[in-house]
């Protein structure tokens, strides 16, 4: 669980990118793993990205799934709209959006128990938390953009064809960046798709972790 989610640790103070990345290099020292490989989802994707920057002689392999990188002037207006939507309004406000952009419409048709578990893990997130969080992920990718060609680790990315927020040419242009990265893109799939394509995404984890360095 990231800070302020689940059973972690509350946050005190101001969050920043750091915060999460140092999280990670916590529980790498606590679990003495000299090398292992590292999956990020979504802001996770942004963590993992700083994580390999900072401390890319642990990592065996990076996997970044659905992650942000260099958002235009559009891309991060509309993330700063909806952060200030959920401050004024409370996160739950933005919860129906947000599933909306995250699975497809047949998906949510033929798999209301599934939405209705995603909708409850949000409503359950304490809304402090949620928001320290939530500003994080819509400034970071700043941080990160023009620094990620310093990763060195064999690196999969892939995000979904229909993703609006982790766009394909996002994943395409950290492919470009990263070298030596392979970049897929999951068709007819957004955001959600470790839970509306479960194999498809675990296959491609399968194929990144037994991909051979400068492979």
């Amino acid at each position: 669980d990231m800070l302020g989610h689940g059973e972690s640790s509350k946050p005190v103070g101001t969050l920043s990118l750091y915060s999460f990345m140092h999280q990670l290099v916590l529980l790498q020292q606590y679990f003495r793993m000299q090398q292992f490989a590292l999956v990020g989802f979504s802001m996770g994707a942004l963590v993992a990205q700083a994580y390999a920057l900072s401390q890319g002689e642990h990592l065996s392999r990076l996997v970044l799934l659905h992650g942000v990188y260099d958002r235009n002037a559009e891309q991060r207006a509309g993330v700063r709209s909806r952060l200030q939507q959920a401050i004024e309004n409370g996160p739950a406000a933005i919860i129906d959006a947000a599933i909306s952009r995250w699975f497809t419409p047949d998906f949510q048709a033929a798999n209301p128990a599934a939405i209705d578990r995603v909708r409850a893990r949000l409503e359950a997130n304490q809304p402090r938390d949620f928001l320290a969080a939530y500003r994080v992920f819509a400034e970071a990718d700043a941080e990160l953009a023009g620094r990620i060609m310093n990763i060195r680790c064999p690196t999969t990315i892939a995000t979904g064809e229909l993703d609006a927020g982790s766009t394909p040419f996002m994943s395409q242009e950290m492919a470009t960046e990263i070298p030596g990265a392979r970049c897929e893109i999951f068709d007819g799939l957004a955001h959600g798709a470790p839970v509306e394509d479960p194999a498809r995404v675990t296959d491609l984890i399968r194929r990144a972790l037994l991909r051979r360095a400068g492979t």
